[in-house]
């Protein structure tokens, strides 16, 4: 479903890149034979080969295993002018229960759009990482405060964030030492409704489906946004955007 995301994009001047244990070509998605394993190993990866290259991006987002990008979103930002497009109010669904919610947090999540110059830029703090590659919960709202940042409508998400069980963005951490990660982290997260946002309804019975395949439980109708169900090796969405549309 994760690919099917990419494919599925209203825009058409796009590359993706996913670093992982092939060489291949399909269509706009490049999958790149790399070393790299950890999230920070495959992000410096992809930063030399992005300095490498000759014809850069106007755009880079970075996306996490558990992010996937709506239909909407390449076509809506074409033709802005920003240093970052991002998500004020965050879209979550969870994946057995089925609910979701609308989060305002006071940093930006990973799955932000840059433009290409800041995205790259080396970080004195951050041992001259690019930014892109730092941590985004300290790193990435005190660089964009004073710039040119558009928020997205708050029910028109740059990305929708799913949770499940297998995510490992949560399952890696301990979160307070539990025995259960997970539901450690989800309960925290506040109160689940069924909260709908624009694009992700085309998906619902394909996630419904699979929440019944992986899980054993079929979440209640009106949650149902995109799921990812294998670790996908991709870190960097190269974006060439031209006014053009």
């Amino acid at each position: 479903l994760y690919l099917k995301s990419l494919r599925n994009q209203q825009y058409d001047n796009w590359e993706a890149w996913l670093l992982g244990e092939e060489e291949r070509q399909d269509g706009k998605i490049n999958f790149i034979k790399a070393d790299a394993t950890a999230k920070e190993e495959k992000l410096l990866e992809a930063s030399k080969r992005l300095y490498a290259i000759a014809d850069k991006p106007d755009f880079i987002i970075r996306i996490d295993d558990d992010d996937l990008v709506p239909s909407y979103l390449l076509r809506d930002i074409a033709n802005l002018n920003f240093d970052c497009y991002a998500d004020k109010y965050h879209f979550v669904y969870e994946l057995e229960s089925g609910r979701s919610m609308l989060r305002k947090n006071p940093w930006l999540a990973s799955t932000v759009v840059m433009s290409y110059n800041h995205a790259v830029k080396r970080m004195e703090k951050w041992g001259g990482k690019p930014l892109f590659a730092c941590d985004h919960s300290l790193a990435f709202e005190p660089y964009f405060r004073n710039k040119n940042i558009i928020f997205a409508p708050a029910g028109k998400p740059v990305y929708y964030r799913v949770l499940s069980p297998s995510s490992q963005s949560v399952t890696s951490k301990s979160h307070g030492a539990t025995s259960d990660p997970y539901h450690f982290y989800v309960k925290g997260l506040g109160r689940w409704n069924y909260f709908p946002v624009k694009g992700f309804p085309v998906f619902a019975n394909e996630l419904r489906k699979l929440a019944q395949i992986h899980l054993g439980s079929t979440p209640k109708a009106g949650g149902g946004t995109l799921a990812m169900w294998y670790n996908l090796l991709l870190n960097t969405l190269s974006l060439r955007l031209n006014s053009s549309g």
